[in-house]
């Protein structure tokens, strides 16, 4: 976790060019989610998507 970074809403960051994400908070299966419209074509074999929940 020393080399991660921290994303907020509203502050895009990254490590390349990323596209355009539609995202909003949601439900599956009854378990809350953050839903995104991006594709499984939209990102490379290499790329790493991670989702951090800060806690208080």
């Amino acid at each position: 976790m020393d080399q991660s970074s921290l994303l907020m809403p509203g502050i895009p960051m990254s490590d390349g060019i990323l596209p355009m994400v539609k995202q909003e908070l949601g439900e599956v299966d009854g378990t809350p989610a953050l839903l995104t419209d991006l594709k499984e074509s939209d990102r490379s074999h290499h790329t790493k998507l991670r989702l951090y929940t800060a806690r208080p």
